[in-house]
């Protein structure tokens, strides 16, 4: 797999870190928020937000993770809100 998958899968299994990352984003994203996701993976940040109500995320990824993460954002039902 190519070695960006390996480092994404060591940050995204780090429950402890993870949990943090979505309990501040369910305290500071409102339905007004438009938020940008920098470097975003599988987007598991851009699903925090857009499920805390972000009315836009600006995903921002490059090369064959961003087709990783439209599919999820697919999936999820939220390509509506995703730029």
């Amino acid at each position: 797999s190519p070695h960006w998958i390996d480092e994404h899968r060591i940050l995204v299994s780090d429950q402890t870190c993870q949990k943090a990352y979505q309990l501040a984003i369910e305290k500071y994203v409102t339905p007004e928020s438009v938020v940008v996701d920098l470097g975003a993976g599988s987007a598991i940040h851009t699903l925090f937000a857009l499920r805390a109500g972000a009315k836009k995320v600006y995903v921002i990824e490059s090369g064959a993770a961003m087709g990783m993460a439209r599919e999820i954002i697919a999936q999820n039902g939220f390509l509506d809100r995703v730029e």
